[in-house]
Protein backbone atom coordinates (compact mmCIF):
# COMPACT_ATOMS: atom_id res chain seq x y z
CA UNK A 1 0.00 0.00 0.00
CA UNK A 2 3.07 2.44 0.49
CA UNK A 3 4.44 1.47 -3.18
CA UNK A 4 0.87 2.51 -4.37
CA UNK A 5 0.41 5.80 -2.71
CA UNK A 6 3.85 7.04 -3.36
CA UNK A 7 3.53 5.54 -7.00
CA UNK A 8 0.22 7.69 -7.09
CA UNK A 9 1.44 10.98 -5.70
CA UNK A 10 4.67 10.99 -8.13
CA UNK A 11 2.08 9.72 -11.45
CA UNK A 12 -0.28 12.33 -10.34
CA UNK A 13 2.05 14.88 -10.16
CA UNK A 14 3.45 14.08 -13.08
CA UNK A 15 1.84 15.02 -17.45
CA UNK A 16 2.17 11.84 -18.99
CA UNK A 17 -0.54 9.57 -17.14
CA UNK A 18 -2.81 12.29 -17.80
CA UNK A 19 -1.59 13.28 -21.61
CA UNK A 20 -2.30 9.81 -22.51
CA UNK A 21 -5.62 9.57 -20.30
CA UNK A 22 -6.97 12.66 -21.94
CA UNK A 23 -6.01 11.49 -25.34
CA UNK A 24 -8.09 8.07 -24.70
CA UNK A 25 -10.86 10.25 -23.77
CA UNK A 26 -11.49 12.86 -26.28
CA UNK A 27 -10.97 9.92 -29.15
CA UNK A 28 -13.64 7.55 -27.10
CA UNK A 29 -16.12 10.64 -26.64
CA UNK A 30 -15.44 11.37 -30.59
CA UNK A 31 -16.11 7.90 -31.33
CA UNK A 32 -19.34 7.73 -29.37
CA UNK A 33 -20.79 11.03 -30.63
CA UNK A 34 -20.00 9.04 -34.67
CA UNK A 35 -21.61 5.97 -33.47
CA UNK A 36 -24.85 7.77 -32.14
CA UNK A 37 -25.52 8.20 -36.55
CA UNK A 38 -25.43 4.81 -37.19
CA UNK A 39 -28.10 2.10 -37.03
CA UNK A 40 -28.84 1.40 -33.02
CA UNK A 41 -29.00 -2.24 -33.65
CA UNK A 42 -25.43 -1.97 -35.05
CA UNK A 43 -24.45 1.25 -33.31
CA UNK A 44 -23.02 -0.07 -29.94
CA UNK A 45 -21.07 -3.25 -31.97
CA UNK A 46 -19.57 -0.74 -34.20
CA UNK A 47 -18.66 2.07 -31.68
CA UNK A 48 -16.78 -0.79 -29.47
CA UNK A 49 -15.11 -2.00 -32.56
CA UNK A 50 -13.83 1.55 -33.38
CA UNK A 51 -12.87 2.15 -29.73
CA UNK A 52 -10.80 -1.40 -29.83
CA UNK A 53 -9.06 -0.34 -32.97
CA UNK A 54 -7.72 3.13 -31.74
CA UNK A 55 -6.49 1.50 -28.46
CA UNK A 56 -4.69 -0.83 -30.23
CA UNK A 57 -2.68 2.06 -31.38
CA UNK A 58 -2.81 4.40 -28.60
CA UNK A 59 -3.01 1.72 -25.11
CA UNK A 60 0.31 0.25 -26.04
CA UNK A 61 2.70 3.75 -26.64
CA UNK A 62 1.04 5.30 -23.37
CA UNK A 63 1.27 1.90 -21.07
CA UNK A 64 5.12 1.92 -22.55
CA UNK A 65 5.70 5.46 -21.58
CA UNK A 66 4.27 5.31 -18.36
CA UNK A 67 5.55 2.40 -17.14
CA UNK A 68 9.01 2.78 -18.41
CA UNK A 69 9.44 6.26 -17.55
CA UNK A 70 8.17 5.50 -13.88
CA UNK A 71 11.04 3.34 -12.89
CA UNK A 72 13.36 5.64 -14.77
CA UNK A 73 12.20 7.94 -12.52
CA UNK A 74 13.14 5.90 -9.50
CA UNK A 75 16.67 5.57 -11.25
CA UNK A 76 17.35 9.47 -11.61
CA UNK A 77 16.56 10.57 -8.05
CA UNK A 78 18.64 8.05 -6.54
CA UNK A 79 15.35 6.46 -4.96
CA UNK A 80 15.94 3.09 -6.49
CA UNK A 81 19.68 2.92 -5.06
CA UNK A 82 18.17 4.03 -1.17
CA UNK A 83 15.41 1.41 -1.31
CA UNK A 84 17.42 -1.15 -2.79
CA UNK A 85 20.31 -0.32 -0.65
CA UNK A 86 18.18 -0.23 2.80
CA UNK A 87 14.94 -1.97 3.09
CA UNK A 88 14.76 -4.85 -0.01
CA UNK A 89 16.28 -6.37 -3.57
CA UNK A 90 15.59 -4.94 -6.95
CA UNK A 91 13.61 -8.10 -7.39
CA UNK A 92 10.87 -7.52 -4.92
CA UNK A 93 11.48 -3.20 -5.33
CA UNK A 94 10.46 -4.55 -9.24
CA UNK A 95 7.11 -6.85 -8.17
CA UNK A 96 5.79 -3.49 -5.92
CA UNK A 97 6.35 -1.33 -8.60
CA UNK A 98 4.63 -3.45 -11.54
CA UNK A 99 1.58 -4.30 -9.16
CA UNK A 100 1.56 -0.39 -8.07
CA UNK A 101 1.76 1.12 -12.01
CA UNK A 102 -1.10 -2.21 -12.97
CA UNK A 103 -3.05 -0.58 -10.27
CA UNK A 104 -3.22 2.67 -10.98
CA UNK A 105 -3.26 2.74 -14.90
CA UNK A 106 -6.05 -0.47 -14.88
CA UNK A 107 -8.13 1.27 -12.39
CA UNK A 108 -8.03 4.68 -14.38
CA UNK A 109 -8.54 3.46 -17.55
CA UNK A 110 -11.53 0.66 -16.31
CA UNK A 111 -13.15 4.33 -14.40
CA UNK A 112 -13.55 5.88 -17.40
CA UNK A 113 -14.74 2.98 -19.43
CA UNK A 114 -17.45 2.56 -17.14
CA UNK A 115 -18.22 5.63 -17.48
CA UNK A 116 -18.04 5.70 -20.98
CA UNK A 117 -20.52 3.02 -20.86
CA UNK A 118 -23.09 4.49 -18.99
CA UNK A 119 -23.20 7.29 -22.06
CA UNK A 120 -23.34 5.08 -24.20
CA UNK A 121 -26.22 3.02 -22.63
CA UNK A 122 -28.08 6.19 -23.22
CA UNK A 123 -27.72 6.80 -26.65
CA UNK A 124 -26.57 3.26 -28.57
CA UNK A 125 -28.23 -0.35 -27.69
CA UNK A 126 -26.38 -1.17 -25.13
CA UNK A 127 -24.38 -5.02 -24.70
CA UNK A 128 -23.06 -5.82 -21.43
CA UNK A 129 -21.45 -8.84 -22.45
CA UNK A 130 -19.74 -7.12 -25.35
CA UNK A 131 -18.11 -4.74 -22.86
CA UNK A 132 -17.37 -6.83 -20.69
CA UNK A 133 -15.06 -8.48 -23.11
CA UNK A 134 -13.86 -5.16 -24.04
CA UNK A 135 -12.98 -4.13 -20.64
CA UNK A 136 -11.12 -7.48 -20.33
CA UNK A 137 -9.28 -7.08 -23.35
CA UNK A 138 -8.32 -3.60 -22.82
CA UNK A 139 -7.40 -4.70 -19.63
CA UNK A 140 -4.98 -7.20 -20.47
CA UNK A 141 -3.30 -4.92 -23.12
CA UNK A 142 -2.43 -2.79 -20.19
CA UNK A 143 -0.73 -5.34 -17.95
CA UNK A 144 0.98 -6.64 -20.92
CA UNK A 145 2.52 -3.15 -22.12
CA UNK A 146 2.82 -1.99 -18.40
CA UNK A 147 5.53 -5.16 -18.00
CA UNK A 148 7.29 -4.51 -21.14
CA UNK A 149 7.39 -0.66 -20.43
CA UNK A 150 9.34 -1.57 -16.85
CA UNK A 151 11.68 -4.20 -18.75
CA UNK A 152 12.66 -1.22 -21.19
CA UNK A 153 13.09 0.91 -17.39
CA UNK A 154 15.10 -1.59 -16.17
CA UNK A 155 17.50 -2.21 -19.11
CA UNK A 156 17.75 1.26 -20.29
CA UNK A 157 20.34 3.95 -18.26
CA UNK A 158 19.23 7.54 -20.04
CA UNK A 159 15.90 8.85 -21.23
CA UNK A 160 17.39 9.16 -24.53
CA UNK A 161 17.88 5.59 -25.08
CA UNK A 162 14.21 4.66 -23.43
CA UNK A 163 12.47 7.00 -25.71
CA UNK A 164 14.38 5.12 -28.71
CA UNK A 165 13.44 1.48 -27.31
CA UNK A 166 10.16 2.61 -26.48
CA UNK A 167 8.93 3.66 -29.86
CA UNK A 168 11.05 1.19 -31.49
CA UNK A 169 8.53 -1.69 -29.26
CA UNK A 170 6.14 -0.03 -29.85
CA UNK A 171 6.64 0.39 -33.54
CA UNK A 172 7.94 -3.40 -33.86
CA UNK A 173 4.15 -4.79 -32.03
CA UNK A 174 1.91 -2.55 -33.89
CA UNK A 175 3.45 -2.14 -37.53
CA UNK A 176 6.94 -4.30 -38.08
CA UNK A 177 5.61 -7.93 -36.71
CA UNK A 178 2.45 -7.46 -39.20
CA UNK A 179 4.50 -6.59 -42.06
CA UNK A 180 7.00 -9.67 -41.42
CA UNK A 181 3.73 -11.92 -41.02
CA UNK A 182 2.30 -10.68 -44.48
CA UNK A 183 5.87 -11.87 -46.25
CA UNK A 184 6.06 -14.77 -44.61
CA UNK A 185 2.10 -15.67 -45.79
CA UNK A 186 2.49 -16.86 -49.34
CA UNK A 187 5.38 -19.75 -47.66
CA UNK A 188 1.95 -20.44 -45.31
CA UNK A 189 0.73 -23.99 -46.15
CA UNK A 190 -1.38 -26.95 -44.25
CA UNK A 191 2.66 -28.42 -43.12
CA UNK A 192 3.56 -24.79 -41.30
CA UNK A 193 0.36 -23.65 -39.98
CA UNK A 194 0.45 -24.65 -36.90
CA UNK A 195 4.14 -23.30 -36.17
CA UNK A 196 2.95 -19.68 -38.08
CA UNK A 197 -0.32 -19.62 -35.64
CA UNK A 198 1.30 -20.11 -32.82
CA UNK A 199 4.04 -17.03 -33.02
CA UNK A 200 1.02 -15.27 -34.86
CA UNK A 201 -1.00 -15.45 -31.87
CA UNK A 202 2.25 -14.50 -29.50
CA UNK A 203 1.73 -10.45 -30.43
CA UNK A 204 -0.49 -9.41 -27.74
CA UNK A 205 -2.57 -7.25 -30.85
CA UNK A 206 -3.67 -10.57 -32.26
Amino acid sequence: MTYLMKEWKEQSRGKGLWLGFSMIVIISLFILLESRTLPSEHGFTMFLLSLYEMNMLLIPLISLFISSFALMQEKELKTLLILTTKKESYVSFLIKKSWSIQVITIGLFASWYLLLAILAKASLDFNGLHFLYFLITNTVLLIIFNQIGLFLGSICTHRMQLVGATIFTWFLFVFLIDLIFLYLLPWVNDDNVPIFSVFFFLDPLH
